[in-house]
């Protein structure tokens, strides 16, 4: 009997631990589980947002006429088509129609500022509905002309275009399996140039139908900027966060890693973006952000009123019309400048998650895009 009792208290006692305090101690217990009333965030608080205030306010715009909404696949890039003009000054195509590149759903498309989204799909069967889209470039000169740099079948491809999206070809894929193409972009004499994770910057000067390597990188490509104002200066990036400049399309380059020695972090998480209005460069990273009016020779500390717990900087856009209005993201929070970057303001943010992605509306600047990423 004596034992029997000792048994009871054994398993009484192994059943105080299991329920109580091994939960306890590990982190676990029946409040810390949502209720079925509970207000716990769903996909709802991530995706595209867009604001027709100047970031005052912002709209939530994943909604698709698919089964599934945009925000169901992170969004890796995302271009405006080319507004076009006829001679008496009316806009056949506008800035409503927009392109997303996304991370494991292919190629998206908007005709009306992102009130709904399409899925699109290629008539000929290249892209894969399954595809990385990591770049879209847009031909200002012919818009129907496009091309993206995509992840499928185990390689880096360019598809291009010549319908607006409608169909694609492939015109490159990289010689290896697992490498990427990462960025692509085409000029206004409708040159093509692109990077790849094996290191080459490669041109075509007939629409992507042979390809000529000008350079070789020794660590890879990840990112190409090419300045708005003079498509000669290009900036190309690699991931150890070496930043290499050519002012003549790729026959001459500069090394301008070396001006980032003084500033601890500028090479980690970085994003370099050029200003429309000035040609100014900013370099978003750990260290904060970044600027330069010497096309990267020396750079200059921005002083956002950013906590350091919340860097690294993830964004950066600016007014196309007005290189004073300048907005920068840090983890959720978005910053404003109205004078060039000398004192800032805490921006009203579409969300409590990552602001990965900014871009301003090319015709009407009041209107700003973002993409809120976990």
């Amino acid at each position: 009997m004596k034992g029997l009792f000792i048994t009871i208290g054994i398993i009484m006692t192994l059943g105080l631990v299991l329920v109580v305090i091994l939960p306890f101690m590990l982190g676990y217990s029946s409040e810390s589980r949502p209720s079925s009333g509970s207000s716990v965030k769903t996909k709802d608080d991530i995706g595209f947002f867009k604001s027709q205030d100047g970031g005052a306010s912002w709209e939530k715009k994943n909604e698709s006429e698919e089964r599934i909404p945009i925000n169901a696949f992170s969004i890796l890039d995302f271009a405006f088509y080319p507004a076009l003009v006829d001679k008496s000054g009316v806009y056949l195509k506008d800035s409503k129609i927009i392109f997303v590149g996304t991370k494991g759903g292919g190629l998206w498309k908007t005709e009306d500022g992102a009130n709904s989204w399409k899925k699109v799909s290629d008539k000929n069967k290249i892209l894969e509905a399954d595809a990385w889209v990591h770049k879209i470039a847009i031909s200002k000169s012919n818009p129907d002309e496009m091309y993206l740099a995509v992840f499928q079948k185990n390689r880096g491809r360019i598809l291009k275009s010549s319908d607006g999206g409608n169909s694609f070809i492939e015109v490159y894929f990289t010689p290896l399996e697992k490498f990427g193409v990462f960025d692509v972009f085409v000029d206004e004499a409708g040159t093509v140039f692109i990077v790849t994770g094996q290191g080459g910057f490669f041109e075509s000067r007939d629409h992507g139908k042979t390809w000529k390597i000008v350079r070789w990188f020794k660590d890879g490509l990840i990112e190409l900027a090419v300045n708005p104002n003079n498509y000669s200066t290009m900036y190309v990036l690699s991931p150890p966060g070496n930043i290499f400049k050519t002012p003549d399309k790729g026959k001459s380059w500069i090394d301008i890693t070396p001006a980032l020695s003084e500033f601890d972090g500028a090479k980690i998480n970085q994003y370099l973006y050029i200003d429309p209005a000035s040609s100014n460069l900013f370099l978003a990273s750990n260290y904060g952000l970044l600027k330069s009016s010497s096309g990267g020779v020396s750079w200059d500390h921005v002083r956002v009123i950013i906590p350091p717990e919340a860097l690294p900087a993830l964004a950066v856009a600016t007014d196309p019309r007005n290189a004073g209005i300048i907005y920068v993201s840090a983890s959720s929070q978005l910053y404003k400048s109205s004078d060039g970057g000398t004192s800032w303001s805490v921006a009203n943010s579409p969300s409590g998650k990552k602001l990965t992605m900014l871009k301003i509306d090319p015709k009407n600047p009041e209107v700003m895009y973002a993409v809120v990423s976990k």
